[in-house]
């Protein structure tokens, strides 16, 4: 993976990356090396965690840290009701009708959809999909599949990036042509061609012993119906219907910054709770870090005071806890805190996050 690729694929998990994107000025290494330093302390977390702007130098940190995020691909269908192709004799068929919210249904409907038809896989991670972009990642035992869907208009940029990874070999997937690039001989990625306003990358990660065995489980691949699509989503999955009582839940304990619309919180899509939380706390955040900057330019002291103290009683959060066997967005988060604890200048401190 060259500098380029790995830039594409980070600012691509980040729906708010086209909207902001700072220089850190410096400020990201320094950051990044004191969490290297914390991280090294302690046991070694998941590689899950995306940059949103807030987590600019923290991306790197997961990433240097870990292994690197997987992408994905795209269905054989734009059609819900079009019936799925036959399951695999070994999986569960959905018997009856599952009722879902229309937003759960209306967005699921417009996603490409594909199961790993090999038994035992299970969808641990899921982000986005509210647009045309989206990732879900499938897991049995220490192996990964991360499917990835970006907007068609994206894809001369990726493949042309991927050139640069190996020369492109034919592969297709439920009758989806698309190509193969190895990175090794167990880490390969399968880009298929746009279909339907998507393409979509599926990407091994975890311990694979040989390309057979993955190209073996990628032969079980297969497009299945908005239902059974759905039913695959493990319970603790964030859909749209369940976002608002959750985010309430996420908010515990946060003070909300003036002019944050609590209710655009709602429309983030499909999520993992971590990636919910993520979500979450980057306008809240970032609106703080508004704040700060308006009241020093205002010369207001008590709004000041009160963003500080907003800002630096984020290490105290509850919603920051769960979110650390997942990945490095909490600290993030603490070390914006600390920084305004300690004094740092609101430019120093915009910059650590990235926020505008």
């Amino acid at each position: 993976m060259n500098d380029t690729d790995l830039d594409r694929r980070l600012s691509a998990a980040d729906p708010y990356a086209r909207h902001a994107a700072p220089d850190l000025g410096g400020a990201d290494r320094a950051l990044l090396d004191e969490i290297m330093a914390d991280t090294a302390r302690r046991p070694q977390r998941s590689r899950r965690s995306w940059r949103l702007p807030l987590a600019g130098a923290l991306a790197s940190a997961a990433v240097m840290a870990a292994t690197l995020l997987v992408p994905a691909w795209v269905g054989s269908t734009d059609d819900p009701e079009t019936p799925a192709a036959p399951p695999a004799a070994s999986e569960p068929t959905v018997e009856a009708p599952i009722r879902y919210a229309a937003a759960v249904v209306e967005a699921a409907g417009r996603q490409p959809r594909l199961l790993v038809g090999e038994p035992g896989w299970k969808v641990t991670h899921v982000y986005g999909f509210a647009e045309d972009e989206g990732t879900i990642v499938f897991t049995k035992g220490d192996r990964e599949l991360e499917f990835v869907w970006y907007r068609a208009d994206q894809y001369a940029g990726y493949f042309e990036d991927r050139l640069d990874v190996s020369a492109p070999r034919p592969f297709s997937i439920d009758g989806q042509d698309g190509s193969e690039f190895r990175y090794s001989t167990t880490d390969i990625a399968v880009m298929l061609r746009p279909s339907g306003g998507t393409f979509s990358e599926i990407r091994t990660g975890g311990g694979w012993r040989n390309r057979a065995e993955i190209v073996a489980v990628l032969r079980t691949v297969r497009a299945v119906s908005v239902p059974e699509w759905l039913a695959a989503m493990p319970p603790e999955i964030v859909t749209p219907d369940k976002a608002s009582q959750v985010i309430d839940e996420l908010l515990a304990g946060v003070p909300l910054p003036p002019g944050l619309d609590r209710a655009s919180l709602d429309d983030l899509g499909t999520n993992d709770r971590y990636q919910l939380s993520a979500q979450v706390l980057e306008p809240v955040v970032c609106g703080w870090v508004g704040e700060l900057r308006r009241a020093e330019d205002a010369r207001d002291d008590r709004a000041r005071k009160a963003a500080v103290e907003a800002l630096a009683s984020g290490r105290r959060w509850p919603l920051l806890a769960p979110m650390d066997a997942e990945g490095e967005y909490a600290d993030g988060v603490r070390a914006v805190a600390d920084a305004v604890r300690d004094g740092v200048p609101t430019l120093t401190v915009r910059e650590m996050s990235g926020c505008p």
